[in-house]
């Protein structure tokens, strides 16, 4: 969604600085009230265009609704800042996909099956001369469900479990 904000923004912008050289940052903010993405292109096109941030942001904002994107329910200018709030559609729409290409077995966040590829996963190594953890516990657990999501995109798996018996402690015991 940051690539599409960004073309977007950039679209709009080069229309009214063709040499605007800055790259366009676009962020989730950290306050929900603020939307889903925003950006401060307003504040960089500030110094070139000698006008007010929030003058900018404005105008901007008002190009972008008037392109009529169906990705957001809303485009507003605060503070110098633009703030993109995804639609309610567009978010049932990903969701949808994402679900699909679950149940399917095809490819997730950019994932393809992977036939040929081999992952050899060690994990826990609990120290034999002390008493085991919670940490051992909880590693041999995420050991464990990493391989299994590896094994269910079609990673080829071999786990091992290794035993930590080779140090200076084990032979002064042994």
């Amino acid at each position: 969604m940051k690539a599409i904000i960004k073309t977007l923004l950039g679209g709009v912008v080069r229309k009214t600085t063709p040499d605007f050289g800055s790259d366009i940052l676009v962020e989730i903010p950290d306050n929900k009230k603020y939307g889903d993405y925003t950006t401060n292109v307003a504040f960089a096109l500030s110094k070139a265009l000698g006008e007010a941030p929030q003058k900018i942001a404005e105008d901007l904002a008002e190009k972008l609704n008037n392109e009529g994107n169906e990705n957001f329910d809303k485009i507003e200018a605060v503070n110098g800042f633009i703030n993109f709030f995804l639609s309610d559609n567009y978010l049932r729409t990903e969701l949808n996909k994402i679900l699909e290409k679950s149940v399917r077995g095809g490819p997730v966040y950019g994932w393809e099956n992977e036939t040929s590829t081999k992952i050899h996963l060690d994990f826990v190594s609990a120290n034999p001369t002390g008493p085991l953890t919670m940490g051992n516990g909880r590693g041999g657990f995420y050991g464990d469900v990493l391989a299994n999501v590896l094994e269910s995109r079609g990673f080829s798996v071999t786990r091992e479990y290794y035993v930590n018996d080779r140090g200076e402690q084990i032979l002064n015991l042994g």
